[in-house]
């Protein structure tokens, strides 16, 4: 998606304009929490990251287990 090849880009601050943008349009689509909480998690904003990847994480519950966002999130917290 747009926000994650940005992201890889090191365009952070575009990379989150449209994972802001994704979420605003999509507030059902996990996926788009996950990768805000990858560009806060580069961007150093840790609490913005911890929320998104929560919030992730919880609205994923019905799908398989991620351990990516798992992965993340207890990087954060550390």
């Amino acid at each position: 998606n747009r926000a994650y090849s940005l992201l890889r880009l090191k365009r952070v601050d575009e990379a989150l304009k449209g994972a802001d943008r994704a979420v605003e349009l999509e507030p059902e689509k996990s996926w788009a929490l996950f990768r805000r909480a990858q560009i806060y998690a580069t961007m150093g904003k840790k609490a913005e990251a911890i929320r998104d990847a929560e919030a992730y994480l919880e609205k994923a519950k019905a799908r398989e287990t991620d351990a990516e966002a798992k992965a993340l999130l207890e990087e954060l917290r550390k």
